[in-house]
């Protein structure tokens, strides 16, 4: 959550989302004079890891001047699983929380300011707006 929020003191978090649906968009402005440095994404759709799991597809507007996003997935094999949780594809965390393996960043294409993300239930991703 640290990489979402940034270190700024003056970082404010703004919800993007009406709060209506299972889906959550927030995004952080690191001071007031600059825009939005990254967006998470939360599909809360509880999933108990029987029977197929839902995806839902997010799109974001408004991206300008950037031809990709890298984001940062987080995802588990259930909504309360304490093993299995993997960050970035290849990083994951142990029984006691503590980081192991390699993390990296998914890359989407930045088409006419839009760019789109899919989250299957219970998983999150953090979209990096700025370099």
């Amino acid at each position: 959550m640290s990489e979402f929020l940034g270190n700024s003191p003056n970082a404010r978090l703004v919800a993007l989302d009406n709060g209506t649906s299972a889906i959550a968009a927030y995004t952080v402005f690191s001071d007031a004079t600059s825009g939005p440095s990254s967006v998470l994404l939360y599909n809360s759709a509880y999933f108990d890891g029987s029977g197929a799991r839902s995806e839902a597809t997010i799109t974001l507007t408004g991206l300008t001047g950037v031809p990709t996003v890298g984001a940062k997935r987080m995802t588990a094999p259930n909504a309360t699983a304490e093993s299995g949780v993997t960050i970035g594809v290849g990083g994951a965390f142990d029984g006691n929380c503590v980081a192991s393996g390699t993390q990296s960043l998914e890359s989407t294409s930045v088409s006419d300011g839009q760019a789109s993300f899919t989250l299957a239930d219970s998983d999150a991703l953090i979209v990096f707006l700025t370099a």
